[in-house]
């Protein structure tokens, strides 16, 4: 189970520092990581509506590279933040379970389920049962949570990645053999999902509970990634190029995934450092607005029309209403959380 961490004050910190020595990894706060870097990172199924709360990575990386990872939650109503401690199953991906106070972390070496614990005002973590010499990485819930699809591949096989389906209410886990690049599945209905291999978007439906692949939705060669059919066109990002169809949205000044994102009624693009500008599901332009860095984005909101984005460690939410687009600052995931539950681990 991964625990919530406590505040560190100056007359621990000495302690502390020596509990980290000996029963690493723990908890760890600044103090003891002066001289140490941090990343940040969401994921598209990072928010609940249920839980109000959004999950993201902080990545602490010293000059030999990224050496712990953590998982932090932000609680929208009591404006907070939490960090769960690591363990030496690195989370890789997450994703909550529509309606649930629960989600799903996957890991080099399996996944894990978390469910919210009342008794500590935190989550709980159990292993789901699924085949071994795997590595689970991207992955996603079906509408109503009845299956999630996740890429795994075997390396000491150096398979390619395949297209893994689990449902919760069978405990049950099936490897479809379908090719499936590390990139997120995208879910159409329980039903249908859409994945990408070599450059092809396919699309799987899941027919008394066996996959098989329907058809070939679209193939490029330059295909970045696919984030879905909006009214019958495909969003995709090819090279620097925002695409709908054969409609270009907008051109990047870098290539960067991060940089789209789409809600269930907008699409948001952060072209460059200065602006972001909203589309429609037709891709009609809905308003632009300026800002004062990059903005890359990772979880769709609360709203239909909202997500959330970062600015470095600033946690922003993206917001389209009619032709004006609003962009809000929600707080800075690497100070000292505003509630009393935490710290950061910077």
């Amino acid at each position: 189970m991964w625990k919530q961490a406590g505040v560190c004050s100056l007359r621990f910190r000495y302690f502390m520092f020596l509990a980290f020595l000996a029963y690493a990894p723990l908890w760890t706060n600044e103090c003891a990581y002066a001289q140490e870097s941090w990343s940040y990172g969401l994921r598209w199924g990072g928010y609940s509506t249920s839980a109000r709360t959004l999950l993201f990575t902080a990545t602490q990386s010293g000059s030999e590279g990224p050496t712990q990872r953590f998982l932090g939650t932000y609680d929208e109503e009591k404006k907070s933040l939490k960090y769960l401690s690591p363990t030496s199953r690195i989370p890789l991906d997450f994703a909550w379970i529509p309606g649930k106070t629960a989600f799903v972390v996957t890991h080099r070496d399996g996944m894990t389920l978390f469910q919210a614990d009342a008794s500590s005002d935190g989550y709980g973590g159990t292993a789901i049962e699924c085949p071994t010499d795997f590595i689970y990485n991207h992955c996603a819930w079906s509408p109503t949570g009845r299956w999630l699809a996740v890429n795994c591949y075997n390396l000491e096989r150096a398979s390619k990645p395949v297209l893994g389906l689990y449902s919760p209410a069978e405990k049950k886990f099936m490897m479809s053999g379908i090719p499936s690049d590390n990139r997120i599945p995208i879910w159409r209905d329980d039903a249908t999902v859409y994945v990408t291999s070599n450059g092809d978007v396919g699309e799987v439906r899941l027919e008394a509970k066996a996959p098989r692949m329907a058809r070939t939705i679209l193939s490029e060669e330059d295909l970045t990634l696919f984030y879905g059919l909006f009214e019958g066109r495909a969003l995709v990002l090819m090279d620097k190029k925002v695409l709908l169809g054969e409609t270009t949205l907008a051109e990047l000044d870098q290539a960067d995934s991060r940089r789209v994102i789409a809600a269930e009624t907008t699409i948001f693009v952060s072209p460059s450092p200065t602006h972001v500008v909203a589309f429609d599901r037709k891709g009609r332009e809905l308003g632009k607005a300026e800002t004062e860095g990059t903005i890359l984005f990772g979880s769709i909101g609360r709203e239909s029309n909202a997500v959330f984005g970062l600015r470095g460690s600033l946690l922003l939410c993206v917001r389209a209403e009619g032709s004006h687009l609003e962009i809000k600052d929600v707080c800075d995931l690497g100070k000292k959380s505003v509630g009393a539950s935490g710290v950061s681990p910077r």
